[in-house]
C-alpha cells in the first residue's frame, strides 16, 4: 500500500480507493455496492432485480467506483483531487473523451449510477449559496479565487463540511447538490422524448452516445425500451403553450401537444410535484433512473426544452438554492454548451467479487458474474 493509499483509506475508511489509470495517475474514488433489497418495492417495482446501474452489456456487477470529488483535467484525463479548482467548462463529449482516456473501465458517471445514489435516501447539502448552502446550518466550502484574487461562488472540491456528501459522513461522494451542474450519461431527451441507454452500459465507453448512436432507446408506460419513433413513448411536455415571459411547467405524456419552437424557452418544475398527463402511471424505470418522483420529499428541480438534443446534466449550481439537490436534473442545455462539470468513474468490466443476496445465497458465478 503507497502513502496515499494509506492515506485516502485512513481518511475516508475501507470503501475509499485510490484507482491508477493507464499513465500511472491517482484518483480517489467511492465504492458503492448494490444492497439488495434496498429500495422500496413500489420504486422497484420488484426486489428480485438489480438496479439498473449494476448490469453491464447484460452482465450483473456487484460494485461501481465513482469519483470521490468533481474532477480536474490533466494530460486530457480526469482526475479525483481534494482541494482543487474543479474543471467548469466542459461539455459533454470533452466529458466522454476525458473519462475514456483513463483506460479500460473508466467513463462518464452515468445517470444510472448517479440514480442509484439519489434513491438510497440521504439529501445531501451543498454549494448552492455562493459558497455554503442556502439553509445555512453548516460552514461553506472554500471558495475559489479569480486572477485579481476576489472570490467565485464556486469552492474547491470536497472542502465543504460532511454535510455535503451523498452520505453525510467523511467516506462520502462530495459536491453532488450544488457548486456545478455535471454532465452525465446514458440520458438524453430528443424533441421531448426520453431516451436513455440500456441499463449502465453506458458505463463501456465503447457504446457510442453520440447523437445518431443506435443505442439510444425510448421507453413505453410498462419500462420496455423501444426504438424512437414507436407511438405513445415517454417524453416531457408543456402544460400550456409555451409563451415568451411566462414561468414554464412540465408534465410526463405520451404525446407532445405544447412542443416549444423558440429554443430560448425552458421549463422548470420542482422535482417532487412532476407528474403525468392524465394520470397514468410513471413507469417504474423513470424512478428508478431518478428521473421522475419517488416519494414526496423536497430536493431540486427539473429543467427542459422540448426542442433537440438535450443530453443530462444533475446536481444544479452554486447560486441555485433550492433548486439545487440530488435529484435536481437538467434536460435543457446542447451537448457542445461548454459551460458544465464532471466527474469519471470505474467499473471492473471482468468483476470477480462474488455477489451474495441477504441470506449470503450466491446470486454471480464463481467467475464473479451473472448473466441475466
Amino acid at each position: 500500500m503507497t502513502d496515499i493509499d494509506a492515506a485516502v483509506h485512513a481518511l475516508g475508511g475501507e470503501t475509499n480507493k485510490v484507482i491508477y489509470d493507464d499513465i500511472g495517475m491517482p484518483s480517489i474514488v467511492v465504492e458503492v455496492k448494490e444492497t439488495i433489497k434496498i429500495l422500496d418495492d413500489i420504486v422497484y417495482g420488484t426486489s428480485t432485480l438489480p438496479h439498473p446501474a449494476f448490469v453491464v452489456n447484460g452482465v450483473r456487477k456487484s460494485k461501481f467506483y465513482v469519483s470521490k470529488y468533481q474532477n480536474v483535467v490533466l494530460n486530457e484525463r480526469a482526475y479525483s483531487l481534494p482541494l482543487q479548482v474543479p474543471e467548469l467548462k466542459m461539455n459533454f463529449d470533452a466529458s466522454i473523451s476525458a473519462c475514456a482516456k483513463k483506460g479500460l473501465g473508466w467513463h462518464l458517471m452515468t445517470n444510472a449510477e448517479w440514480a442509484y445514489l439519489a434513491l438510497v435516501g440521504y439529501l445531501p447539502r451543498g454549494n448552492n449559496n455562493s459558497g455554503s448552502d442556502y439553509r445555512g446550518a453548516e460552514r461553506g466550502g472554500i471558495r475559489t479565487e479569480k486572477a485579481d484574487r476576489s472570490l467565485t461562488e464556486y469552492i474547491l472540491t470536497g472542502s465543504g463540511p460532511a454535510a455535503y456528501a451523498h452520505n453525510g459522513e467523511s467516506s462520502g461522494i462530495w459536491d453532488l447538490n450544488g457548486n456545478k451542474n455535471e454532465w452525465v450519461g446514458g440520458l438524453r431527451l430528443m424533441d421531448g422524448e426520453i431516451q436513455i441507454i440500456k441499463d449502465n452500459d453506458a458505463a463501456d465507453f465503447t457504446v457510442s452516445q453520440c447523437p445518431s448512436s443506435e443505442h439510444w432507446k425510448s421507453i413505453i408506460q410498462d419500462s420496455s425500451l423501444v426504438p424512437f419513433g414507436t407511438a405513445e413513448t415517454i417524453k416531457l411536455d408543456y402544460t400550456k403553450e409555451p409563451v415568451a415571459g411566462e414561468t414554464l411547467s412540465m408534465i410526463l405524456a405520451k404525446n407532445l401537444i405544447n412542443q416549444q419552437t423558440d429554443a430560448s424557452l425552458h421549463g422548470e418544475r420542482a422535482f417532487k410535484s412532476l407528474e403525468s398527463r392524465a394520470g397514468f402511471d410513471i413507469p417504474h424505470i423513470l424512478k428508478l433512473l431518478a428521473i421522475a418522483p419517488w416519494d414526496t420529499v423536497s430536493d431540486g428541480y427539473i429543467f427542459m426544452k422540448n426542442i433537440g438534443e438535450r443530453p443530462a446534466v444533475r446536481g444544479g449550481g452554486a447560486t441555485d438554492g433550492n433548486k439545487a439537490g440530488i435529484r435536481t436534473l437538467g434536460l435543457n442545455n446542447l451537448r457542445d454548451l461548454n459551460d458544465f462539470a464532471f466527474r469519471s468513474a470505474y467499473i471492473d468490466i471482468l468483476d470477480t467479487a462474488i455477489l451474495a443476496d441477504e441470506s449470503g445465497v450466491a446470486l454471480a458465478t464463481e467467475d464473479g458474474i451473472i448473466k441475466l
